[in-house]
């Protein structure tokens, strides 16, 4: 089995410790259930996977610094769960990561310098989270990111000026944040820009 879509089939259980089995998987969503509990250390014996969308249950608990090692990922979907703690350095790592939704949940600290490692990255969604402190000057290496949404968190201090350097952007919200200072010299070089 390549792919797998038992999304809305309202699912009550907690997340199986055994999901590592399938370890041909390449691709499987699994939104909009009721699955319980974290993600199982087994997960990570599925080294073809290269998309999971886990998003609108009830996981909980810290997402796994092993999906970092996980090298075959290019889409993450974790929205709309209860994953607390930081969001995992390790995830700097994933080499062909295009796509990283981690929105709606309640991820808490500072942005990890090394999510700016992710040069592959098109999508970085952050909203409705508690991430704090400034964001980091790193994410200005995403070159290739055409979507960034911090919306609703707790950030604070003024855009990084390496954010000039993200000149495929068309989405970009930062609202509901604590952000002040000067606003950056960077709209211009954000030509494709659409909807801010």
């Amino acid at each position: 089995m390549n792919c797998s879509d038992f999304s809305n089939r309202g699912l009550d259980v907690k997340f199986p410790e055994n999901f590592g089995d399938l370890q041909y998987l390449k691709s499987f969503s699994l939104n909009g259930n009721k699955l319980r509990g974290s993600i199982p250390e087994s997960f990570q014996n599925l080294t073809r996977l290269e998309e999971f969308s886990l998003c609108d249950n009830s996981l909980e608990g810290r997402i796994p610094p092993f999906l970092g090692q996980m090298t075959s990922l290019k889409r993450i979907y974790l929205c709309k769960n209860f994953f607390n703690q930081t969001i995992p350095p390790g995830l700097g790592s994933l080499p062909s990561l295009e796509y990283l939704d981690l929105g709606n949940n309640f991820l808490s600290e500072k942005i990890p310098d090394q999510l700016g490692n992710i040069k592959s990255l098109i999508e970085l969604h952050l909203v409705d989270n508690q991430l704090s402190d400034v964001i980091p000057d790193q994410l200005g290496n995403l070159v290739n990111l055409e979507v960034l949404n911090f919306q609703n968190n707790e950030f604070i201090g003024p855009l990084p000026p390496s954010f000039k350097s993200l000149n495929k952007l068309t989405y970009f919200n930062v609202q509901g944040n604590n952000l002040d200072g000067e606003i950056p010299d960077i709209f211009e070089q954000w030509q494709d820009l659409r909807i801010m």
